[in-house]
Formats: structure tokens, sequence, C-alpha cells
């Protein structure tokens, strides 16, 4: 459902996906939707209102109308599903009436409705291999966070998971906590691999701290900058940051926060920041790739937050960018979680415990007191980086893989 030119999110790495693999000569083509994410309106140079296709970097793209809404709710996100389900089900079909034969089949979930369509592809070329990519446990989300509260529902969609797991050829994922949720849901997997998000360090990498970049976007470059940059929504729990910066107007006047991005509760949050006179709140726009990674390498600390009961229903991917320059991150995670894991367990940043704001203060005043703590933290978080988040090898780790299903 999401694909380039997105900036965030899974359009983002499904689209750098399909171009490496065209890179390499594979013969690559895409289904999926209008391009609307993360600011839930159609992207210009766009229609919604028919089937449309393109190339990009050498992947023919086609593309299907979808809804979009304009109120976030479970409703409207379901509504959102079924009109990709039916549209892309026509793209797909079209493609198999021109006799188009694919030796794998690439399921992106979310949408998890995406996967009945590739059953049904596979069912018309038996020999085609069906991979389910699982980034977020939707409906895991949807049930913890209490965003659909029909059980009815709920109960449908985990039948209709579980047929999809059952009927895959493999199933991939981003964590390995993930990992372990998805095979509590299904005892008839085939095969499980693990598809980490990458690293472009071709377009994020160390640089030197730009004051003018800075300037450019309003923000003080005398304080101590705290960056919280991607996805605002429930899954975040970001009004914990209203508390934390009137702490820090009083007790630490150096800090500022900086929140780059939009979502479902991005302007409810502006609107509390401004109502409570927070001048020590900035809200900026995402920002293009290369000023994005200027300003991750021009501020002190970065934030990686999640809710306690979204533990392991996703892995926040703006953690390889911030591990990727070598910075200072603090996160909120539960214990035994892959974000714990990574984080604590390679001591790539500081851990705190979700859901709590004394918690994330306390984190804060400890790194601010500790310089060498964040030396060596944020060399491990480079060094980790090197080692396991690079585009290029988390790839062809991918692709070796898909040569053994």
């Amino acid at each position: 459902m999401n694909f380039t030119p997105e900036l965030t999110g899974i359009g983002k790495y499904t689209g750098e996906l399909s171009c490496y693999l065209a890179e390499q000569n594979f013969h690559v083509q895409v289904v999926t939707g209008v391009p609307y994410y993360p600011f839930w309106k159609i992207m210009s140079g766009y229609k919604n209102n028919q089937f449309a296709s393109e190339v990009i970097a050498g992947v023919k793209v086609l593309r299907s109308p979808l809804f979009i809404p304009r109120r976030l709710t479970g409703s409207s996100r379901m509504l959102q599903e079924f009109s990709f389900l039916l549209t892309s089900f026509l793209a797909t079909f079209y493609l198999l009436i021109r006799e188009k034969r694919f030796q794998f089949v690439i399921v992106v979930a979310p949408s998890i409705l995406s996967g009945l369509i590739g059953i049904w592809y596979r069912f018309w070329n038996r020999s085609t291999k069906l991979i389910y990519h699982i980034q977020d446990l939707q409906i895991d989300a949807a049930e913890e966070l209490n965003m659909i509260r029909q059980p009815v529902v709920l109960t449908l969609l985990k039948r209709v998971e579980r047929f999809i797991l059952k009927n895959a050829s493999a199933v991939s994922t981003i964590s390995s906590g993930m990992k372990k949720r998805i095979l509590t849901k299904c005892s008839s997997i085939k095969k499980t691999i693990i598809l980490p998000n990458w690293v472009d360090d071709s377009k994020i990498f160390v640089s030197a701290c730009n004051s003018s970049l800075l300037q450019q976007l309003g923000l003080p470059v005398d304080k101590k900058l705290i960056l919280y940059s991607g996805a605002m929504g429930e899954k975040q729990g970001l009004t914990v940051l209203l508390d934390v910066a009137k702490w820090a107007s009083k007790e630490q006047p150096e800090l500022h926060f900086v929140l780059s991005g939009t979502g479902p509760y991005a302007n409810q949050l502006r609107e509390k920041a401004v109502a409570s006179n927070y001048t020590n709140m900035h809200f900026i726009d995402l920002q293009p790739v290369d000023q994005f990674n200027q300003l991750l390498n021009s501020v002190w600390m970065h934030l990686v937050l999640q809710k306690a009961n979204a533990a392991d229903l996703v892995l926040p991917s703006k953690l390889s960018n911030i591990m990727a320059v070598g910075g200072l991150v603090l996160v909120t995670a539960s214990e035994n979680t892959s974000l714990c894991e990574i984080v604590h367990g390679y001591r790539t940043g500081y851990v705190v415990p979700p859901d709590n704001t004394t918690a994330l203060v306390n984190g804060i005043q400890y790194l601010h007191n500790h310089e060498e703590v964040v030396v060596d933290l944020k060399r491990n978080a480079a060094h980790y980086a090197q080692r396991y988040l690079k585009k290029e090898h988390v790839i062809n780790s991918f692709i070796q893989e898909l040569e053994t299903v």
C-alpha cells in the first residue's frame, strides 16, 4: 500500500528494496497505491481517481486508487484497507491477463489484507513463491491500543492473518521479537526470515553540525537540542514530552525539544504546547533526506518513544538512522523487547521504562551529567550500524534467503 516517494515509514523501505533488486538485474513490478504518507493527503503530481503506471529507477510501478481517510479511526483505516484490497486485486488481475509471471511475490504488511492478493496470484501460478513481509503487527496494535473495539472484527482479521501465514512460502519480519510473536499466531509457518530495516549510508552518515541549517529551521544554535523525528501517533505516546518540557523549562533551560514529523496527533500536540506556552518546544516539518542527515548530526540527543502496550508490535525504523550517524539515543522500551535488546544489550543508547515521565526525565539528566557515557554509547551505535544495518549487506542476505525458499 505504501511506496516511494513517501519519505518515511514502510513506503521508504519497500521502495528502496524494489530499486535495489532492480539494480541487481531482477525484473521488478510493483502494485501499490498513490503516495499519501505521512501527511495523509495525496502528494503533488498524483491523482487518486484512476490507475496509473510509471517507472522509478528501473522498477515498473502500477498505482491503484485507494480511500485516504481525513479522520483516522479504526473504522476509517479498515475502509482504506478494503479499498486497496479491491483496487490492487484489479491491478494484479490486469498483470495476470497480460501473462506476467514472477518467481516471487513479496507482500508487505500493512496492509495485511494484501496477503490475500498474493495467495490468489499464486493460485494461478503454482511455481511462484509468496513472501509475506511484516513491517508492523497491525492487528495486535489495533487490539492492544484499543483502536478496533468490535470483537467480531478482530476475530475475523486474526483468522485472515493466520490463513495468510499458513499459506505463505516464507514469512519475513524486521526483528527477532516480532518473529517470536508471529510464530505464536500459526504453527504451520513454513519458513521465517529476519529482514531488518537498513540504512543507506550514501544518504545517512556522520557529518559535522550544521548551524546554518538550524537557524534556517528556526532552531536555537546555543541550546542542547533533543530531537524526535517520525510518525506522531498512538503507538508513540508523545504527550509525555509535554510534561518533560515543563520540567526542563524550570530545571534545565538549556534543553530544547524539536519534533519533526506529522501524524494523527501532531496538531493536537502542537496546540497543547502553544496553549501551555512551552517556548522550549519547536515543531518542524519532515526534512528532505540531505537536510535530514544534517539535522540528525546537529542535535545533542534523539528520542525513540514507544508505549508499553506497543512492545514488539513494530521496531521503530528511526533507530537505524540515529545509530548510522553515531547519535545519542534515549529509548523508552520494556525489558525483553527487541528494542531494549538492541539498545541496552549492545550499549548503543540509554533505555528507560515506557509511559514514565520521571524515568524519562532521569534518563535525560543522567546523560546530561555523564559525558563519558555519552561518548561510549555514540561510538557503539555507529559501530553497530556499520556492522549490521548497511543496506547492501541486509538486502543481499535477504536475497540469499530467497534462494533457499
